[in-house]
């Protein structure tokens, strides 16, 4: 890397792109805005409750145009034709000092992790080198996309903030991430011409990592946090980073069609980093739901979560291990969070909560003896065990790693139907 090259900053926002406008139009979109226009239509008890937090709000479709916008599309990001280093590069580099300074007090570790100068630096020289090609590519600058969503964690307790800075700083991801994003800037930089894949896989990664920071800030943010109960060890997980090269390796050749957009989107790893995402997101939603009520949230936020968030959000199953690592997130946020499922069990029969208990007897598989007890008890848990790991992967229990990705994507999306189905119950019982 070039030494007299400076950091990136802040150029102007760009429009949302074509891809993600057509995706905003999707009949599974459209049916997902429509249900929530349902749910908070105006003649509802639901709507009359939260009447004031949602009265200076846009409609559905505009807010899920923004949050789509917000982390997938181009934000900061410059078109390569128009670059012009004498007058974008001092700019950038005032901005993104600007935003290190802020972090310094607020998220020095984690800035640190990612090591924004650093990347700053490959970002500007990537951009020279796509502007002397005469290529004109939509380049996004993560550098400050990330210490952006970072610097949003500034407001957050001084007793929790450290804890969430180290967690995020010590995570797998945000190394994992670094080294990718190094690695596709050097390929751009040494052939040009395939510049547009690798910039698509930059684009996912940092999308992955922002998903995570926000939603570990979306509910660890929250008043009525515990923060006398101890944090969990550090979690080692596999990241999905980790495995976009491989994944999308096919895609990534220099004479592939494929649109990397789709292609990611429709992946183990798409699927998993929405499922998780998502899940994080209900869970808030339901928090909220309650407390507009004037009741006490279901999932309670301690500081646990600071660690089973990331874990949630950025983790890819290939083993028992990091299996282990999701499941443990799960049950915290899910079965501790609720009060050992006291407050669901206010809501859901025990049928209705049968994924909830595929998690804790997954868990057992996973963190205890099930050797543990009597004849007829080991045999009653090992059944337990053979039925959850059945219902997501279609056998007792996954052996390969694909089928260990299987059984995490199917989780994930049985976790998403049962708090769908909370959801639901409130907003009935809210409208009653």
């Amino acid at each position: 890397m070039k030494k007299n090259i400076g950091n990136v900053g802040l150029p102007k926002p760009t429009k949302t792109n074509n891809t993600l406008q057509s995706a905003i139009r999707t009949p599974k979109v459209v049916e997902t805005i429509n249900r929530q226009q349902r749910i908070l239509s105006s003649g509802t008890a639901m709507t009359a409750v939260l009447k004031n937090s949602l009265s200076t709000l846009p409609s559905q479709t505009q807010i899920m145009s923004n949050c789509i916008s917000g982390l997938t599309t181009f934000k900061y990001a410059i078109d390569t034709i128009g670059f012009d280093p004498q007058v974008h590069i001092p700019t950038w580099q005032q901005n993104i000092s600007s935003a290190l300074s802020s972090l310094a007090s607020s998220m020095p570790k984690s800035a640190n992790a990612i090591n924004l100068s650093r990347l700053n630096g490959f970002e500007c020289e990537t951009a020279l080198a796509l502007k002397n090609a005469g290529i004109s590519a939509q380049m996004i600058m993560p550098s400050l996309q990330i210490a952006e969503t970072l610097q949003s964690f500034g407001k957050m307790s001084a007793d929790i903030l450290p804890k969430v800075d180290m967690t995020l700083a010590s995570s797998q991801l945000l190394v994992n991430y670094s080294s990718l994003v190094e690695k596709q800037y050097s390929h751009i930089q040494r052939n040009v011409v395939n510049s547009e894949k690798h910039l698509k896989v930059i684009e996912l990664a940092t999308r992955v990592v922002q998903d995570q920071i926000v939603s570990a800030r979306d509910y660890i943010a929250d008043e009525t946090i515990d923060t006398d109960v101890s944090s969990s060890e550090e979690n080692q997980s596999k990241t999905i980073i980790q495995y976009m090269p491989i994944y999308l390796g096919y895609a990534l050749r220099n004479n592939s069609s494929y649109d990397l957009e789709e292609e990611y989107a429709k992946s183990a790893m798409g699927q998993i980093a929405e499922g998780g995402k998502n899940i994080a997101s209900k869970l808030q939603y339901i928090n909220d739901i309650r407390m507009a009520a004037g009741e006490e949230p279901i999932f309670k936020p301690t500081n646990k979560a600071y660690t089973a968030i990331p874990c949630l959000t950025s983790s890819f199953s290939v083993d028992q291990n990091t299996f282990g690592n999701v499941i443990d997130s799960l049950y915290m946020l899910i079965y501790e969070g609720s009060g050992s499922a006291k407050r669901i069990r206010e809501i859901l029969s025990d049928a209705e909560c049968s994924p909830l208990w595929d998690v804790k007897h997954l868990r057992t598989d996973c963190r205890h003896d099930v050797e543990h007890g009597s004849d007829s008890e080991i045999k009653k848990k090992q059944r337990n065990i053979g039925k959850a790991y059945h219902t997501i992967c279609g056998k007792s229990k996954p052996f390969k790693q694909k089928e260990w990705v299987t059984a995490h994507c199917n989780l994930f999306v049985n976790v998403n139907a049962f708090l769908d189905l909370i959801i639901e119950k409130l907003t009935v019982t809210t409208e009653e």
